[in-house]
């Protein structure tokens, strides 16, 4: 679902071969004119996003991320490059998963994780006739697969009071931190059904 580019020049040539590996900076889109970004897997396992990967919007540029007061995310509480919260498009492996009632821009209305994502793909202007429905950030997320080799992983992520800082209001007005006591954990596994041809992956 992206589109590539690639210029081949058919030489005739001898035996002998030189490789040379030159590495450089971002490149121009010359295919089309959208503007994203696109992270892989050990970008989205290093992000600090509350273990919500839609929530990786709120980094992109031309995105403000806003709190309503009333401590409940909804479409107000975000908007990329002028648009509504609500115009957002999120989709996981093709398959729209917008949150149709309460049209929140950094969420899906279905549960992903991290662990299970392999790519998130993000449009935020400009966007494709095959991007969406939404005049805002055209979101797609493509969840892993498994390989040839087994592979698997177990994790538990803590949060307590202790660890946790307190806000700079509450700090002025003398007022506690509040609580707070979070445990995620689970594990992922895959691997090989058919080697070659078939595989499995899961997470929990």
């Amino acid at each position: 679902n992206t589109p590539l580019s690639f210029e081949i020049q058919l030489e005739t040539g001898s035996v002998t071969e030189t490789v040379d590996v030159v590495s450089g900076g971002e490149t121009i889109n010359r295919t089309d004119a959208t503007i994203g970004n696109t992270l892989g897997e050990k970008q989205i396992g290093s992000s600090d996003q509350g273990r919500n990967v839609v929530d990786l919007l709120s980094l992109q540029p031309g995105v403000t991320k806003t709190d309503p007061g009333d401590g409940h995310d909804d479409q107000r509480s975000g908007a990329v490059n002028g648009s509504r919260g609500d115009q957002s498009n999120v989709t996981l492996d093709g398959i729209d998963v917008n949150d149709q009632q309460e049209g929140l821009p950094f969420q899906s209305v279905i549960p992903v994780t991290i662990d299970s994502v392999q790519e998130f793909r993000v449009i935020t202007a400009n966007a494709n006739a095959d991007g969406g429905r939404g005049a805002g950030a055209q979101v797609a997320l493509v969840t892993k697969s498994g390989s040839n080799e087994f592979h698997g992983s177990l994790y538990e992520f803590h949060r307590n009071t202790v660890t946790t800082a307190n806000t700079y209001f509450n700090n002025l007005s003398d007022v506690e931190r509040p609580k707070l006591l979070r445990n995620v954990f689970g594990g992922s596994f895959g691997g090989p059904i058919w080697k070659d041809r078939f595989f499995f992956f899961v997470n929990y």
